[in-house]
């Protein structure tokens, strides 16, 4: 048996969380730099400059983890909840769930 690298596969996780996997691979479409500055606008609370320059700086349909916490701190210190809430939880995902800084 043959040792190195080890993956998870589908298989897996359908013997441990028993979920049946079924049917076909779902691609989402591509995320383009005007949706990801519309999205930010609308459930981040940021203006369209500052989503247009934050998407520029990362050249690419991204949000830093640094911004997100900026965010975060803003939207928490103005008692604007829901902006603060989804900030916070888009940096726990993308910085527990999905563990590359980059």
């Amino acid at each position: 048996m043959p040792f190195g690298e080890m993956n998870i596969t589908l298989v897996d996780v359908s013997c441990l969380f028993h979920l049946p996997i079924r049917g076909i691979f779902w691609s989402p479409q591509d995320v383009t730099e005007e949706i990801v500055v519309e999205l930010a606008v609308d459930y981040l609370g940021v203006s369209q400059g500052e989503a247009q320059s934050h998407v520029r700086s990362c050249r690419g349909s991204y949000y830093k983890l640094e911004w997100l916490y900026d965010l975060f701190v803003q939207h928490r210190a103005a008692s604007s909840w829901a902006y603060a809430t989804r900030a916070y939880l888009l940096m726990l995902v993308g910085s527990i769930i999905f563990a590359d800084k980059t």
